[in-house]
C-alpha cells in the first residue's frame, strides 16, 4: 500500500518524534551525567527519562501500525498490527468527524464502526474523504460564514456552528473576493495542502483582513 500513488497520507510523521527524542535525551542525558551527584533526587530524572522513553516507543507504533491513506475511490486504514484494509466509498453507509477530539468515525455495510484519531494538521484529508463519502465535490470550496482574525491565524465557523482553526504558516495563498449575488465579501484561500475554502467577513473587518493578507503574501 505504501508505494501507491495517495492523495492524502494521515499518520505519525518525523516531526512527531521530536519531543519524545528531546525528552529522552534531556532527561536520560542529565541523569548520567549527575547520578554521581545528586543522590536520592536521580530517581526523578530516571522517571522522566523513561516517561520520555515510552512515548517515543508508543510513537514508533502509530508510525509503523496507525494510519490512512486516501485517494479518490476510498481509503486505506490500519488502527493496529494486522488489520489494515482498504474501503471503497461505496463500503461506507455513514461517516462523522469527531472534529474538537480529531476522531474520524465511519460505519460499514457489514455494520462495522471504525474510529480512527488524527492530528488537526492533517484534517485536510480528512475533509477530502468526507466530501468523497457524502457525494460532495471535494474540490469545490468549503464555505465559512464567519472568520475571526488572531495574531498567529483565523478561526472559521460554518453555518453549523462547526469550528476550525487556521495557522497562517498553513495558507498557501489568500485574497479578498465579493460575491456576485448580494456583493458581501469573503476571503478565498488555499492551504499548503491545496484544499480550498472561502469564509466570509463583515465589512468591519476588512482593514484586519488586509493586514493578515500582508503576512501571508510574504511567506
Amino acid at each position: 500500500m505504501d508505494g501507491k500513488n495517495w492523495k492524502y497520507k494521515i499518520g505519525i510523521g518525523l516531526f512527531d518524534y521530536i519531543p519524545s527524542l528531546i525528552m529522552l535525551a534531556v532527561f536520560g542525558g542529565v541523569a548520567l551525567l549527575l547520578r554521581k551527584s545528586i543522590g536520592d533526587a536521580i530517581i526523578f530524572l530516571y522517571l522522566f527519562a523513561a516517561l520520555g522513553a515510552a512515548l517515543l516507543i508508543y510513537t514508533i507504533y502509530r508510525h509503523l501500525f496507525v494510519k490512512m491513506y486516501i485517494d479518490e475511490h476510498g481509503f486505506y486504514i490500519q488502527t493496529k498490527p494486522g488489520n489494515g484494509k482498504y474501503y471503497k466509498i461505496s463500503d461506507i453507509v455513514e461517516a462523522w468527524d469527531s472534529s474538537g477530539t480529531g476522531c474520524f468515525n465511519f460505519r460499514t455495510t457489514d455494520g462495522d464502526t471504525v474510529k480512527f484519531s488524527y492530528n488537526a494538521p492533517q484534517s485536510d484529508g480528512i475533509d477530502y474523504l468526507m466530501c468523497l463519502i457524502n457525494g460532495e465535490d471535494p474540490d469545490a470550496p468549503y464555505v465559512f460564514s464567519k472568520l475571526i482574525t488572531y495574531e498567529n491565524g483565523f478561526l472559521c465557523i460554518d453555518d453549523e456552528d462547526d469550528e476550525r482553526y487556521f495557522k497562517l504558516y498553513e495558507i498557501e495563498s489568500a485574497e479578498i473576493t465579493e460575491a456576485e449575488a448580494d456583493k458581501a465579501e469573503y476571503l478565498e484561500f488555499t492551504t499548503v495542502s491545496g484544499s480550498k475554502f472561502n469564509a466570509f467577513f463583515e465589512p468591519e473587518q476588512r482593514q484586519e483582513i488586509e493586514a493578515m493578507l500582508l503576512v501571508i503574501n510574504k511567506k
